[in-house]
């Protein structure tokens, strides 16, 4: 456990500032474009793997909110 209670990390010195974050931003699923071609399909598969960085939306409560232009 690497936290506890307020009272075991003041024992161990250190202290562990806790908040939420959520991240918001879009997905491609390039294996859904149709192609007749395997190599297509294949190629599609392939770069399906690999994040597309979009703008992403971070709402957390220790910084608020901010748009990031992109976020891996």
């Amino acid at each position: 456990m690497l936290s506890g209670t307020h009272t075991v990390q003041l024992e161990h010195g250190f202290h562990q500032n806790r908040y939420a974050e959520y991240y918001f931003s879009l997905d491609l699923d390039l294996t859904k474009i149709e192609s007749k071609s395997a190599f297509i399909r294949t190629l599609l598969s392939v770069f399906n793997s690999i994040k597309i960085p979009f703008p992403t939306l971070e709402m957390s409560s220790e910084k608020g909110v901010k748009l990031h232009a992109f976020y891996f």
